[in-house]
């Protein structure tokens, strides 16, 4: 059934990108859909790309911080946005194109009681999916009608704003690093409705730069961490930890003082996170909790996964857990 499709604004984070920022304007700008509002994040830059967008792209709004505050500055799309659903997209990424942005679309109409749609991020050097593995986890549903579950893309995904607004959004000390995990729990918490679906598309055109090395190492090791004392049990949250504290030491020997410092302040920030465990509990089915676990920190301490990781055979970076599959 087609209906008169909504409004809709398309909001992009950035950090001294300019280039790839406008390249990724110069896409969305000419898309055709009735309504839109392009919003740009200007994460405190300072190579000049506020101007520059200003006067290659009039019609872009921009909203430009003083300082870079990280993944939590996306929590300005649903309080800024005009319009009541939101499509977060990265400065290296946008909606494939205007027929398959309004089929999107469309698929928020239908389904009304879906709050958050990612779409299927491809790279497209290399055409691989960022979403590789996500049907093997998904709770219900098939790749015709899409599937739910805990997915969330900060670079890829079309939101309801009223769904945002109940939640605390992307946590402000994270800065960067596994931030759309720890979302995805907080709005299942909130008995929310999350969907996955492969037909829709996003482009990523990924450049070399963004944060890497050892400032990778530390928020990677250090955020999983919180997320799983803030809305696990303690004991669950020490397995969870345990698990991926070693993954992250096996993965990353050569940055070993990274990954002390993120251990080092995840434990010493644990007593002052926010606790959403009963609300998690109360509003998400078990079974899709424990696919979420299995999904974002992979195995549990085993010798023999131990003995795989010291002796160097198929190790796993920590970002590519996301897209590992079921046993």
């Amino acid at each position: 059934m087609c209906s008169r499709l909504p409004g809709l604004t398309i909001g992009i984070l950035t950090h001294n990108r300019c280039t790839e920022v406008l390249k990724t304007l110069a896409h969305v700008t000419q898309l055709d859909y009735p309504e839109l509002e392009i919003l740009l994040i200007d994460n405190g830059s300072r190579d000049g790309t506020a101007g520059r967008v200003r006067g290659q792209f009039p019609r872009v709004r921009i909203i430009r911080l003083e300082k870079n505050v990280g993944a939590s500055a996306r929590n300005l799309l649903p309080r800024m946005a005009s319009h009541d659903f939101v499509y977060s997209c990265d400065d290296d990424s946008y909606p494939k194109d205007s027929a398959n942005l309004r089929a999107a679309m469309q698929y928020m109409l239908d389904n009304p009681r879906v709050c958050t749609l990612t779409t299927n991020v491809i790279d497209i050097s290399t055409g691989i999916s960022h979403c590789q593995g996500y049907a093997e986890f998904a709770w219900s549903g098939s790749a015709e009608q899409g599937y739910i579950g805990h997915f969330l893309l900060g670079g890829g995904t079309i939101m309801r704003r009223k769904c945002l607004t109940q939640v605390e959004g992307y946590p402000e000390n994270f800065f960067w690093g596994r931030e759309e995990a720890d979302l995805s729990l907080q709005l299942l918490a909130q008995g929310c409705t999350l969907a996955y679906h492969p037909g829709f598309v996003t482009i990523h055109d990924r450049s070399g730069s963004g944060i890497k090395g050892s400032r990778w190492v530390y928020y990677y090791t250090r955020n999983p961490i919180w997320t799983a004392w803030r809305f696990f049990s303690p004991g669950t949250a020490l397995r969870l930890s345990a698990s991926w504290t070693l993954r992250c030491l096996f993965t990353h020997m050569p940055r070993g003082l990274a990954w002390t410092a993120g251990v080092f302040d995840a434990l010493r920030g644990i007593p002052r996170l926010r606790n959403y465990r009963e609300q998690l509990v109360r509003n998400a089915p078990a079974a899709g909790i424990e696919l979420f676990c299995r999904h974002a920190y992979g195995d549990t301490i085993s010798l023999r996964s131990v003995a795989r990781r010291l002796f160097g055979a198929n190790r796993l970076s920590p970002h590519k857990v996301w897209n590992r599959p079921a046993k």
